[in-house]
């Protein structure tokens, strides 16, 4: 199931975080390299992990680790699975 929020959506079948702009990812590690399954069987080239620092309603810097950068991805998935 996928919910939208503020420019993420919120994937309980997604086994990893994902993003699709590198101005977001801070510690970009571009050796990482791989490729994603989609459930439609379509798959995306992974060019690099690292994380994403957002802010919450409270106020608060939260921070993902391990994030997926893939450069043709439209929109950011927070993987739940």
């Amino acid at each position: 199931m996928m919910k939208k929020i503020d420019g993420w959506y919120v994937d309980t079948g997604a086994t990893q975080h994902m993003i699709g702009r590198h101005e977001y990812v801070c510690d970009l590690n571009s050796t990482m390299r791989g490729s994603v399954k989609f459930g439609d069987a379509s798959t995306m080239e992974i060019e690099g992990a690292g994380s994403v620092i957002f802010a919450v309603k409270t106020g608060e810097h939260r921070m993902l680790t391990g994030v997926y950068y893939i450069p043709v991805l439209r929109n950011s998935i927070i993987g739940l699975a």
